[in-house]
């Protein structure tokens, strides 16, 4: 018996200790079942006890007694087993309870949602963080508050009237719009659900529920929707046609113009495939176009389409289509800009007429022109060679100057006739290049005897600085090569009074088919403003009106220039400051060029370590013949007519220091007739000399009768023409290293001027001693 009241002493100990200090020790179920196992016990103490004292009377036998303390003994432990058992269920229930409360909880405290429990009065029993954070309040201030304290009192009604409708009906609400100011003025939009809480016996005890910050998300719609209204308001303001059609063609929206354009109503457009506004012809290309915008999203722009009016017209629109993609970027449809141009349309088939209309009407004008220019020009050319041979003939200086007067009037309307026809065959579209081969350095020095006596009469130094290393034979239109540098010398001369005029050509890209030439003609002349010089190359233009008036033209001849130099795969262009010069430059591109320089600067082994002295009061020409002559092996220094090159050439003659010298035959006060006499007189063996002049001019003639070791090179000098007076003058001499120079013919031995006669070598321009 002491093991077992022990035990039981330990069980109840246990049973103790497991339910202490939990939540269900305070429950009315926990105290009754405590009460009722009390009162058994105190029953079955009664009963023995009661037997006992029976006993002790003789009441009851001592065999009763012993059953009711059995009875006792047994009974008891056996009401603690099961008050046992019961607080162990109880424990192991409010546990789980324990348990599944505290998981609900640590969910909802973990959530970005805010949650509530309010009782009946609508203070708060439960509600965490996320709420506080929310509604902008601690733990502390929401601590048995009530909803109506944090909340504004509009809304607040508001919520009144949901709870009570829940209340009601018992039926959970959800996505409650409301709003409240937190502190600091912010506004914030709520949106939240709320249910009824019940107790075990379906009573209501209160609410709770779910609130969301929706302010962002608000804002952000409220943007969509501001942004798609303004969007809409756009469209629908634009004059042309909006659409948005679906993946099988039907419109699913559109604005005002479209639904003009068509001429159906809005309710009629609604869903419409657009079958029933294309024209057939016009199906097809739809088909395509939306199929390759749908396969590769690439916007398709400029399609030209026909849709048919509800009338029945055809309206020609140039559309534009993209697609369209939902949220997850799958196609849902098309959308697009269409503008009508059927008003265009007939524009341009008007424009296309009358453009042939225009056509023809320049082609007969072109024709007529012509033709006309033809028939002007062959009495012009009478008239001329006329006045040329009236010339030739003994006339009076009056007689001279009026068919002066008239030859250049007439070169001055031929020169106008031919600029006119050239530019009515560049309109026309007829003007065609020859593919002609030609010495490029020989067309180039055929040019300058044109100008011969215009520049004569101006003083101006004309130079030819043609690159050695230019092809020697090229193909193109050698006319229309010679109009261009024709023209742009042309304009140097007239726009210059003094000065230089040089011609320059040099090679930019040679290779076994093409050739790139540059060429420029630079003066020093009037100049050209900088906002003139845009428009040089408009036709019938100049410079400025008082440039027409002063000097002539027609402004043709720079507009044909271009079009022939852009015809030669070329282009052209100007620099120029006014007051101080012109710089014209052009390219052009040859075919079927040579490889090889031209002939005329060939490095001959007797010009090798020659030493030759250039005097000329001109820069540009001693640099030019000093560089043609340098390429071919030549020695060379450069001296001007002032008395550092007279110096320079008396040391030459007296030391026989120079192999040749190259004069200038034009110095001024004398200079040129003062050196060469000095040379006859100081020297026995004067150098040779090349005497460059004006083409015959008197001086040059009486100077080289006297010096017969002398030769003569016309002014400009030309490069061949240079060539062939060196290679005259050294024809015979042994190579340079054996310094072996002819002994030059005396003066003295010479014929008596009279007795010998002076040719011009026409290939060479020199001039030559004939007996």
């Amino acid at each position: 018996m002491p093991g077992a009241l022990r035990r039981l002493w330990l069980h109840s100990r246990d049973a103790f200790t497991m339910t202490r200090n939990h939540k269900f020790l305070k429950s009315p179920s926990f105290w009754r079942l405590i009460g009722l196992t009390l009162l058994a016990a105190q029953i079955l103490t009664a009963a023995m006890v009661a037997a006992m004292e029976m006993m002790y009377k003789g009441h009851v036998p001592a065999q009763g007694l012993i059953i009711g303390a059995v009875s006792a003994l047994v009974i008891t432990p056996v009401i603690t087993s099961v008050f046992y058992v019961l607080m162990v269920q109880l424990r192991s229930a409010a546990d789980g309870a324990s348990h599944k409360a505290r998981h609900y909880r640590s969910v909802i405290d973990v959530i970005a949602d805010g949650y509530y429990e309010v009782n009946l009065k609508g203070r708060f029993v439960y509600f965490n963080d996320a709420l506080c954070e929310i509604l902008g309040a601690t733990r502390a201030e929401m601590t048995d508050a009530n909803y109506r304290d944090v909340i504004h009192f509009a809304e607040s009604e508001k919520l009144y009237h949901i709870f009570s409708g829940i209340y009601e009906t018992g039926k959970p609400v959800r996505g409650i719009p409301w709003f409240f100011t937190r502190k600091g003025g912010l506004r914030r939009h709520i949106e939240g659900s709320a249910s009824l809480i019940v107790d075990s016996n379906a009573k209501p005890i209160g609410f709770r529920g779910i609130v969301r910050d929706v302010t962002r998300e608000r804002h952000a719609r409220e943007a969509m929707r501001e942004s798609e209204e303004k969007h809409r308001s756009m469209l629908e303001g634009i004059d042309d046609a909006y659409y948005e059609v679906d993946l099988s063609g039907h419109l699913t929206y559109f604005n005002d113009a479209l639904s003009e354009m068509l001429g159906f109503k809005t309710e009629e457009l609604v869903l419409m495939n657009n079958r029933k506004f294309m024209d057939p012809a016009s199906f097809n290309d739809v088909f395509r176009t939306f199929n390759r915008v749908f396969r590769t999203d690439v916007p398709a722009k400029g399609s030209r389409w026909v849709l048919l009016a509800k009338d029945g017209s055809r309206r020609h629109i140039e559309a534009s289509v993209s697609l369209m993609k939902d949220a997850a970027g799958q196609p849902i449809g098309f959308q697009g800009i269409a503008r009508d141009i059927s008003q265009r349309i007939e524009a341009e088939k008007a424009l296309k007429m009358a453009k042939e209309a225009a056509e023809t009407a320049s082609e007969i004008k072109s024709e007529f022109l012509a033709n006309m220019s033809h028939e002007i020009r062959t009495p012009l050319n009478g008239i001329i060679g006329m006045c040329d041979l009236a010339m030739g003939t003994d006339m009076t200086p009056r007689q001279s100057e009026y068919l002066n007067i008239i030859r250049s009037s007439g070169s001055s309307l031929l020169a106008l006739i031919n600029d006119l026809l050239d530019f009515s065959k560049i309109e026309a579209g007829k003007l065609r290049l020859e593919q002609i081969p030609f010495s490029l350095t020989a067309a180039i020095e055929e040019i300058p005897d044109i100008f011969l006596d215009e520049i004569s009469r101006k003083s101006i130094e004309l130079v030819l600085d043609l690159d050695p290393e230019l092809p020697e034979t090229v193909t193109t239109d050698p006319l229309r090569l010679r109009q261009v540098l024709v023209n742009l010398i042309s304009n140097a001369v007239k726009f210059t009074d003094s000065g230089e005029i040089v011609v320059s050509a040099r090679p930019l890209n040679i290779t076994q088919t093409l050739a790139e030439i540059f060429f420029s003609v630079r003066d020093t002349g009037i100049g050209i403003a900088a906002e003139n010089q845009g428009k040089l190359f408009d036709s019938f233009t100049q410079a400025d009106g008082s440039t027409t008036r002063k000097y002539g033209g027609t402004g043709l001849g720079l507009a044909i220039s271009k079009q022939i130099v852009n015809m030669m795969g070329g282009r052209i262009w100007v620099e120029s400051r006014a007051g101080v010069g012109s710089t014209f430059c052009f390219t052009a591109t040859f075919r079927n060029a040579s490889t090889l320089p031209s002939v005329a600067f060939d490095r001959q082994p007797v010009f090798i370590g020659r030493r030759v002295l250039i005097i000329d009061n001109n820069d540009s020409v001693r640099r030019t013949l000093g560089r043609h002559l340098t390429h071919c092996g030549f020695k060379v220094q450069e001296a001007s007519g002032e008395p550092s090159g007279n110096q320079q050439f008396q040391a030459a003659i007296k030391e026989n220091g120079f192999d040749l010298i190259l004069l200038d035959g034009t110095l001024e006060n004398g200079t040129t007739r003062s050196l060469l006499g000095r040379t006859v007189q100081a020297a026995d063996h004067p150098p040779p000399v090349i005497l460059m002049g004006p083409n015959g001019g008197d001086e040059k003639l009486e100077t080289a009768k006297s010096t017969g070791w002398l030769r003569v090179l016309n002014k400009p000098v030309k490069p061949t023409a240079l060539m062939a007076a060196v290679a005259a003058v050294f024809s015979g001499a042994p190579p340079c290293p054996d310094k072996t120079i002819p002994e030059p013919r005396r003066a003295s031995t010479f014929p008596e001027p009279g007795s010998c006669w002076w040719k011009t070598t026409p290939s060479t321009g020199g001039w030559p001693w004939k007996c």
